[in-house]
């Protein structure tokens, strides 16, 4: 089966692509014209072998909505058995006449693409038109393919009226066989990033990765909502009973919120907790997460997976997080095991779980990759094996 993976949002593609080719299928990615560079698959990879098999576009914004990208669409695709796309690529596709099999939304694609929002006059015409085509593309999609969603994510579903199948399965968007790798452990040993933490975890420090999206207070909308602020008052809290406390949360500078996560943090008085490393590609957060003692994701909403909960369990680290169980029951037999927080108070209690009882992180972590090895690799791959 020849297969296209357009568009590479989080690097869920790329991922998703060597796993596909691993089983035995002609994966080929197609990058937009809009990636974000630590998006790109040099940042989630550590050989070249991505080049072969990798394609740039000279579309998927809304600058190349036109009628000669439809033609190229047109030409590109049609010798393709399977395409799987993310982002306006249904709306391309619908406006070139030619039916996306499998939509596998990252979040904004299903919950604001297909919508029509006011914007500037001058493109007010063609957001429109996108914006109907988004909606139009994802209702002809034979699949959506996506995590188990929250209720506002159903809510869509009934919003756009989508009838087709929906696969509750998320894409395998981390590619875990590269971290037991030779070239990774040679990579990781000459990052400076990895050497500043290891020498951390060398004078005996309990280290908290936090590399989610720093948005907590200047939001553009409720779904933004992080709540980074809750680790930063929770660790001010759980220093104040612990002054001797070796720990530190380790952090990028990622997000519309840094600097009032770094005022914060300054209030709190635990700036010499806390290390800031610059916004990083994936191959190099990996080489820090491989290095602490557990992974702290979003602290607001109840999300199953996301990119942060993926990465952590590839890595076998334990994962502390808001997921309110009984939504997702429903789609699984068992839940991958974790750490619930969703409060200052719940977090204080993690951290000190993880601090005192370390042992019981690590076998939490590696629960947890057996769990994102079945349902998170296995599982999405046996939905394309089945697609006819």
């Amino acid at each position: 089966m020849k297969i296209a993976l357009i568009g590479n949002m989080n690097n869920n593609f790329s991922a998703f692509c060597r796993y596909l080719r691993d089983s035995g299928f002609d994966a080929q990615l197609f990058l937009l014209d809009n990636e974000q560079l630590h998006f790109l698959p040099e940042a989630d990879n550590y050989s070249i072998d991505w080049i072969e098999y990798t394609h740039q576009l000279s579309w998927g914004s809304h600058k190349s909505f036109n009628k000669r990208t439809f033609h190229d669409i047109n030409n590109t695709f049609k010798e393709f058995d399977l395409c799987i796309g993310c982002g306006y690529v249904p709306a391309f596709f619908n406006k070139a006449n030619l039916k996306l099999n499998i939509f596998i939304p990252y979040g904004a694609d299903l919950y604001q693409l297909p919508f029509f929002n006011l914007v500037r006059p001058r493109n007010l015409l063609k957001m429109y038109l996108m914006s109907t085509n988004q909606k139009k593309g994802i209702l002809k999609s034979s699949i959506i393919m996506m995590a188990p969603p929250v209720s506002w994510l159903e809510d869509i579903f009934q919003k756009i009226r989508y009838r087709g199948k929906v696969e509750y399965c998320g894409v395998p968007m981390v590619y875990y066989p590269q971290y037991s790798s030779a070239v990774f452990f040679n990579y990781a040993s000459n990052l400076e990033l990895g050497l500043k933490i290891q020498q951390f975890k060398n004078a005996g420090e309990v280290i908290f990765l936090h590399n989610s999206r720093h948005s907590w207070k200047n939001l553009p909308d409720r779904f933004s909502q992080k709540a980074n602020n809750y680790l930063f008052e929770a660790l001010a809290a759980f220093i104040k009973e612990n002054p001797d406390a070796k720990i530190r949360i380790v952090t990028f500078e990622y997000g519309p919120d840094v600097s009032a996560s770094k005022l914060l943090i300054r209030d709190l008085k635990i700036e010499d907790y806390v290390t800031w490393f610059p916004l990083s590609a994936r191959k190099d957060i990996m080489v820090a997460m491989s290095y602490c003692d557990a992974v702290v994701g979003e602290l607001s909403y109840s999300y199953f997976t996301y990119g942060v909960v993926y990465e952590s369990m590839a890595l076998k680290k334990v994962i502390i997080h808001s997921r309110e169980n009984d939504i997702y029951s429903r789609f699984y037999s068992t839940l991958y095991p974790m750490i619930y927080a969703n409060s200052i108070d719940s977090l204080k209690e993690a951290i000190n779980l993880v601090y005192t009882r370390p042992e019981l992180a690590v076998e939490i972590g590696n629960s947890s990759f057996e769990w994102f090895r079945k349902y998170l690799v296995e599982e999405p791959i046996a939905i394309i094996k089945r697609y006819k």
